[in-house]
C-alpha cells in the first residue's frame, strides 16, 4: 500500500495505490506472516489491519482529506 499525506493534515495519511504481496486464504499467526513479509520484501513498515477505517468515497466529499 502507498500513504500519502492528507493535504491539510500532514499528520493524516490515505491510501493511493495497493499491491498485493502475497494472497492466503488464512494464516495461523497475523503478526509472524506479516513480519515474514516485511523481511522478504525489506519493507521497514508493516500496518496491522485492525488499526485501518476503510470509508466509502461519499464519506469524504468536503472533507479536508478529499482528493
Amino acid at each position: 500500500m502507498t500513504l500519502k499525506a492528507a493535504a491539510d493534515h500532514t499528520e493524516e495519511y490515505r491510501s493511493t495505490s495497493f499491491d498485493p504481496l502475497d494472497v492466503r486464504p488464512a494464516v495461523a499467526d497475523l503478526q509472524d506472516y506479516a513480519e515474514d513479509l516485511a523481511a522478504r520484501h525489506g519493507l521497514h513498515v508493516v500496518i496491522n489491519p485492525e488499526n485501518l477505517v476503510e470509508l466509502d468515497a461519499s464519506a469524504l466529499a468536503g472533507s479536508a482529506i478529499e482528493g
